[in-house]
């Protein structure tokens, strides 16, 4: 909303341009209320059925390679098992050739300028008998037909806004995997995974300028001569 109204005021878009995104931004958040609410059953009993797998795959295109690297994280660090998030065409040249048979693979597929090609390689995962669980819009065809699992998003958004819901479906999923095999999200800090105060996975030297940066030997920066901040 801050960059909307930046946009505005500058004169990059018009008031109503700005109104009618903010709209569209206000109806993804009613998608995704309704998409929760219709697909949270459905998810549950995915990951009762999927709680022995460890290996899962996120696959999305254009905006939505983001997604399922959301959706990847999500679920390593709630349930801890291994999850790959790839571009929908790198799909095709890489994880195409597993040998793993019925690899959990979750394949976010909004209407757009990928749709066509996320038909193609729905095609391919259920040939190689990948285990589809294909995020579409309701009513699609093209790509469910080729899913075992169909999670249907509950309305229309323009492709630049799908990450805001498409998302959603992954990383449900991975909190009711988390349930499902009783495995604390982070692995409750615990053991191996527990980090001590002080540790430096969270906590690393503060630089205030460009100088004390210069006097740590990065030979790529020059000092700031007169005292100053270092800001240029």
């Amino acid at each position: 909303m801050v960059a909307l109204r930046l946009a505005e005021v500058r004169g990059v878009i018009s008031y109503q341009e700005g109104r009618k995104k903010r709209r569209m931004l206000e109806h993804a958040a009613d998608v995704a209320e309704a998409t929760h609410e219709a697909m949270s059953t459905t998810v549950r009993q995915l990951a009762q059925s999927l709680k022995e797998r460890s290996h899962f795959i996120v696959v999305g295109g254009g905006p939505n390679l983001g997604s399922a690297m959301f959706g990847a994280a999500k679920l390593l660090e709630a349930a801890g098992v291994y999850a790959q998030p790839q571009d929908l065409e790198e799909w095709v040249h890489l994880q195409r050739f597993l040998t793993e048979d019925r690899t959990p693979t979750f394949l976010l597929a909004p209407p757009g300028l990928g749709y066509s090609r996320a038909v193609e390689v729905a095609a391919v995962m259920r040939r190689i008998n990948c285990f589809v669980i294909a995020v579409v819009e309701e009513h699609d065809t093209e790509v469910a037909r080729f899913a075992d699992v169909v999670l249907a998003v509950k309305g229309t958004l323009p492709e630049a806004l799908t990450p805001l819901v498409y998302s959603n479906a992954v990383e449900l999923f991975a909190s009711d995997l988390a349930e499902a095999i009783n495995e604390p999200y982070f692995r409750g800090f615990e053991g191996r995974w527990a980090t001590p105060d002080g540790d430096p996975i969270w906590f690393s030297e503060s630089l205030a300028t460009r100088n004390e940066l210069f006097a740590m030997g990065d030979p790529g920066l020059v000092p700031v001569s007169g005292g100053g901040n270092g800001a240029s």
